[in-house]
């Protein structure tokens, strides 16, 4: 084998190696962003889900829906507010919202209590 060979099979490994690279970079950057994206959805969800706590918890105040009125467009949200006894109450917040083919959600129940009933 000729010494043009040898460097013609360097060139071909060295690009073979660095394809390799370079799809392996790219696809841990794409999963990353991915992974950033969901966080962020969660994010705006549980803010959601807290501002809908503060208003059920201050009778009925108005509190902002989402970060942002655009991005507040894809959540959908359910509350159910039950009793649970003389001066408790059982809040079920739901907010729902679709990722990519998927429809992700996040379920929270906490109790409230009404210091304003009177006691037995």
């Amino acid at each position: 084998m000729n010494h043009r060979g040898v460097i013609l099979i360097e060139a071909i490994m060295a690009v073979v190696m660095m394809t390799i690279g370079v799809t392996i970079l790219t696809q841990s950057l794409l999963s990353s962003y991915r992974s950033i994206y969901l966080q962020k959805s969660y994010t705006q969800a549980l803010f959601l889900v807290e501002s809908h706590l503060s208003k059920i918890l201050s009778d009925g105040q108005d509190f902002p829906e989402s970060p942002s009125d655009r991005e507040s467009l894809k959540f959908q949200y359910k509350e159910e507010l039950k009793e649970s006894g003389p001066s408790l109450k059982t809040a079920d917040l739901t907010v729902q919202w679709p990722s990519g083919p998927k429809e992700r959600q996040i379920s929270v129940t906490t109790f409230v209590y009404d210091a304003s009933q009177k006691q037995l």
